[in-house]
């Protein structure tokens, strides 16, 4: 009898050490997951060796890999997955770990946002379910304190929940045309007078004239903001102290149209656009001796008005076409866009994550939430 017990415990001995092996180790990798397991997809398991946990796998016909981390002397954890990860969430390195694969499927893949026709095809799947979730009109769109979305109506700074675009406060601010925020303070743009308060609006800290009715705030880095006029151009206003209230009487961008939109591609590099047909939309960069010159190769022909254009993590430009109630997305050849049409006009756009997009209307309804279903992987 003893001798049995014996063979039939060199026997599973041999099984997990094969079987543990046929479908792979990853070492010295663990699983990325950006929240707890819950029950339904996954258990957790204390052990003094990693190779306990194999018995309990290969028993469960549910558990498709699972992790062992060591604790210490004899002291493992492992979490079993009843659902195979995203290769992305693989995370590299961790030495204390180790993946096991029990069931013979691959990793599956985050999607590849940055191929622009899927990305298209996506987004006109989702129009057909976009979401109002405001009904006063709204213009410009920006990132606020707390990372909320930020935008005005009349005499309210409105604040929205990225996760989940409800209003959380509407302060009462003087009439407004653009709105603008950086570290700890809000730049509300009205005539040719830029207005600033901190993130509480209660009481306006100063504020600083601009030589022309304002159309944009923008920051470029964190010493440089930039303003957009109706009739003057686009000029710089520098830090001081804590304020970018120093602005440059001359323009870095010349007048010829409303300037109404600066996408930012790096703290060197910006986009302008204007609110004026037979205008392309310029690119900008700063020298070697700190000087703002539009570069002419970086130029995308373009013959429609712009009130808004986004950099995107792939590096795509979108620019809003109010006229047209589009969107033109240029790849980065920069030619031919990919063209999003919407049942009325839009004014300014905001990305979130996996493309998630909400688009600003200056007729009701004045916030709509477009969702593609994507999950998409880092750019390369």
């Amino acid at each position: 009898m003893t001798f049995l017990i014996y063979v039939l415990k060199f026997s599973i001995l041999i099984h997990i050490s094969a079987s543990s092996y046929t479908y792979g180790i990853i070492h010295n990798a663990s699983i990325k997951i950006p929240f707890d397991i819950p029950d339904n997809l996954g258990h957790e398991l204390q052990v003094q060796r990693c190779d306990q946990c194999l018995c309990d796998a290969f028993s469960n016909p549910k558990v498709v890999l699972l992790t062992c981390t060591e604790n210490g002397s004899m002291n493992f954890t492992c979490q079993f997955y009843y659902f195979m990860p995203k290769r992305d969430e693989i995370q590299y390195p961790r030495n204390d770990t180790k993946i096991y694969l029990i069931q013979n499927i691959t990793f599956e893949e985050k999607d590849d946002c940055c191929n622009t026709t899927y990305l298209i095809e996506k987004i006109n799947a989702a129009l057909n379910f976009k979401k109002a979730v405001f009904n006063r009109p709204l213009r410009f769109l920006v990132r606020g304190d707390n990372n909320m979305i930020v935008s005005t109506s009349k005499d309210k700074l409105i604040k929205f929940d990225r996760s989940k675009l409800e209003v959380v406060n509407e302060p009462s601010i003087p009439e407004s045309t653009t709105v603008g925020y950086y570290d700890k303070y809000y730049y509300l743009g009205k005539d040719n007078t830029i207005r600033v308060y901190n993130e509480a609006l209660i009481s306006k800290i100063t504020e600083f004239p601009v030589r022309n009715d304002l159309t944009a705030i923008r920051f470029l880095n964190d010493k440089e903001m930039l303003v957009g006029t109706a009739l003057l151009g686009g000029f710089i206003c520098e830090k001081q102290q804590e304020i970018f209230n120093s602005c440059i009487n001359t323009p870095v961008v010349p007048a010829t149209g409303q300037l109404h939109a600066f996408g930012i591609v790096d703290e060197n590099t910006f986009y302008a656009g204007w609110y004026a047909n037979n205008r392309n939309l310029g690119l900008y960069t700063k020298d070697q001796n700190n000087s703002w010159k539009e570069s002419t190769s970086g130029t995308i022909t373009q013959n429609e008005a712009t009130s808004d254009i986004v950099i995107d993590d792939c590096k795509r430009i979108w620019a809003v076409i109010p006229e047209e109630n589009k969107i033109f997305i240029y790849d980065q050849n920069k030619t031919h866009p990919h063209k999003i049409t919407f049942d009325s006009k839009i004014f300014n756009l905001f990305i979130l994550d996996n493309y998630t997009f909400v688009t600003s209307h200056e007729t009701k309804p004045g916030l709509n939430l477009i969702q593609p279903s994507l999950n998409c992987r880092k750019p390369r």
